[in-house]
């Protein structure tokens, strides 16, 4: 009978199928254990046999590194009988593997049965080989950052050393096949130098990562974990444009600024920097209106430099002049230049004018304003010249004319509104075809000022009463016309004590012997009531006295003559009727509502004016004054039949009252008073009798 010895394997790890150990029969199994870094785990294996028969276990080899139990009885290299009852084969790899070179050890298990009388000779062999890997250790990782164009980052160095005392050797670097990583040692022995290098030129722009691995005759691989980053190359700095060219003339204006953009496709807020050729700046040159001893040529992206012209470059010498900045940036490691050029010509001949303005005013059926005249000259050589103007009211002459030559402006305001106008007289050079000389052209501003005239007029002087030719001391007077009042405005005198003066109007009567300013008491623009003061030279009376009144505004003065006499007695009227008040009802005569008529016998009280000097003398009058008899008793006739006088004076400023008694008339009717002072009677004022 054969009985059977039935392995099964591994308990841990790997499922083999049961094996049968038979008699005169060599069986082999494999039990493999990788160590980089890591103790394996265990392996075990279930060992089953017959009962009665004697299991033998013992250890072959090399057992430094395995450690082997069977139902937890330590197998050694001994040999050790156990019973086949049952039982576990546990493999494990012993700490102390870390110890180990890189390599390949094997042990045997040898498992048989031990037969102490005629036993057929068999075996059964676990093989456990353990294969001592190098460990990967990381070592960190290395980071490059590379913008294309820029400057290849520097290469990076770590110190390899060993953690005892023995030296490694055979110390060796190798990258993970990537052409852009370089990596090195500096010796093959500890201590050496890694240097890991990348050479990123002819990348596009992204990630990139690689390993670089340190070997050795140890136990382990440090891994160094190597990432590139690539970034899009820098915009350029940019100058727009980069050349800038001025052409400028002696004598004449500076040319136009212009304008150049610096770094605009940089980053906003990257610093550019500059330096000067010459240094510092010629002094015609100027940069955002500075020049070189206080521009400072640093500034922020974007930014916009103003390059122009000083006025001291009329001090040049005709001639070509340059000068550039050259603009950097720190960052970007990028460089422009902006070259200027200044062309510097000498002036040509230009026409000079000696006027650039000229100014006419018309008033509105006035004079017509006298011509001007203008020089036309050359800043150097004579010129032939053209002149125009662009108005039909404006006129010019002569139309050519070689400098130097004057020309006369003159207007015609004919049918022109009031108001402003403008024109312009252009004188310009003959262009010459053939020397192709440029033109020069002056023109002259004319402006032409029509304004109505508004000057006063007077158109009658009139006794204030009784609106007749003629005036008189301590008479009222009326002035009719246009303008006699300053600003066009209307006054009536506030108080008793009249002015001289009223809207700026003031009123003068001048003649033989003297001149007099009446006092005012009405002013508008088409009438002034003014009185004749007492003082008047009798010299100024009658035809020869030359007497008449002017009128003075701010605008001007009219004059009138006049006749003035000694007196010139008129009534004043009121709605048609000689101003009177009855006695003793205090009434105004007349008929309207309110008002009361006459009859024989009443008494009235007649007012007028220009009926002579009282007693005492009046002079110089002017507010209240009191009441004074005539120097000359009036006449008084109603219809031609003689009034009594009662009373007759001064009773204010030119105002006279003549109390009367009305005699008797035919009937009822409106019958003409008349006042008579010595030889001179007034107009003849009707009176409502009844």
């Amino acid at each position: 009978m054969i009985r059977l010895l039935k392995l099964t394997f591994p308990l841990a790890g790997l499922l083999l199928t049961s094996v049968a150990i038979v008699h005169a029969q060599q069986q082999t199994i494999n039990a493999t254990f990788t160590y980089q870094g890591t103790i394996p785990s265990p392996q075990t294996y279930a060992v089953t046999g017959p009962n009665g028969w004697l299991l033998a276990v013992q250890l072959i080899g090399d057992t430094g590194w395995l450690s082997a139990n069977i139902g937890g009885i330590p197998i050694t290299s001994s040999p050790l009988t156990y019973d086949l009852t049952g039982g576990n084969v546990t493999l494990s790899v012993n700490p102390s593997v870390s110890s180990l070179a890189v390599g390949t050890y094997t042990t045997t298990v040898h498992i048989y049965i031990n037969c102490f009388v005629s036993c057929p000779s068999f075996k059964y062999d676990i093989i456990a080989t353990l294969v001592v890997y190098a460990a990967h250790q990381s070592a960190g990782n290395v980071n490059f950052t590379y913008q294309i164009g820029g400057a290849v980052p520097s290469p990076q160095t770590y110190s390899i050393t060993s953690t005892t005392n023995s030296v490694i050797t055979n110390i060796a670097v190798h990258s993970s096949g990537q052409s852009w990583l370089l990596a090195s040692v500096s010796s093959t022995t500890s201590p050496t130098t890694l240097t890991i290098a990348v050479n990123p030129v002819g990348l596009a722009a992204g990630s990139y990562s690689g390993t670089a691995e340190v070997t050795c005759n140890c136990s382990n691989v440090l891994d160094y974990n190597v990432y590139l980053t690539v970034t899009p190359a820098p915009p350029p700095l940019t100058a727009s444009p980069s050349t800038v060219v001025f052409n400028a003339v002696q004598g004449s204006a500076p040319p136009a600024s212009q304008s150049v953009q610096i770094g605009a496709s940089l980053p906003s807020g990257t610093a550019i920097f500059s330096t000067t050729t010459p240094s510092p700046l010629p002094t015609w040159l100027l940069v955002n209106n500075l020049p070189s001893t206080f521009w400072v040529g640093v500034f922020n992206s974007p930014a916009a430099l103003q390059f122009s012209i000083d006025p001291s470059f009329t001090n040049l010498a005709p001639g070509t002049y340059t000068a550039s900045i050259s603009f950097y940036t720190i960052t970007q490691q990028s460089q422009v230049t902006v070259t200027v050029t200044l062309n510097v010509a000498a002036p040509p001949p230009v026409l000079v004018t000696s006027s650039k303005q000229l100014q006419f005013q018309y008033m509105i059926g006035g004079a017509t304003p006298s011509s001007q005249t203008v020089q036309i000259t050359s800043s150097s050589t004579a010129l032939s010249a053209t002149v125009s103007s662009n108005a039909a009211w404006l006129l010019v002459s002569p139309p050519t004319g070689t400098t130097p030559f004057s020309l006369t402006a003159s207007v015609n305001p004919a049918n022109l509104a009031v108001g402003t106008y403008n024109g312009q007289i252009t004188v310009a050079t003959v262009t010459n075809p053939l020397n192709s000389v440029p033109t020069s052209t002056q023109t002259i501003g004319i402006t032409l000022t029509v304004v109505a005239d508004d000057r006063p007029r007077i158109t009658s002087v009139m006794n204030g009463a009784s609106f007749k030719p003629g005036i008189a001391p301590g008479a009222w007077i009326t002035i009719t016309g246009k303008n006699l009042s300053g600003g066009g405005t209307t006054s009536q005198a506030q108080t008793a004590f009249l002015p001289m003066s009223m809207t700026g109007s003031s009123v003068q009567l001048t003649g033989v012997g003297g001149a007099y300013t009446l006092l005012l008491d009405y002013v508008s623009p088409t009438q002034i009531n003014a009185f004749v003061p007492y003082e008047v030279s009798p010299t100024m009376y009658g035809s020869t006295g030359g007497a008449q009144i002017t009128v003075t505004t701010p605008t001007g003065s009219s004059s009138y003559p006049v006749d003035c006499e000694a007196v010139a007695p008129a009534l004043f009227v009121v709605d048609n009727y000689t101003a009177a008040i009855a006695y003793p009802s205090g009434l105004i005569v007349g008929t309207n509502a309110g008002m009361t008529t006459v009859s024989s016998g009443s008494i009235v009280a007649l007012y007028g004016t220009g009926f002579g000097q009282t007693i005492p003398t009046a002079s110089n009058i002017n507010g209240p004054v009191p009441a004074a008899p005539l120097a000359i008793t009036p006449l008084v006739s109603l219809n031609g039949t003689l009034a009594t006088v009662q009373w007759a004076g001064m009773v204010g400023i030119g105002l006279y009252q003549i109390n009367i008694v009305v005699p008797q008339m035919p009937g009822p009717g409106d019958y003409p008073v008349i006042v008579q002072i010595g030889s001179v009677s007034s107009v003849g004022a009707p009176l409502p009798v009844r």
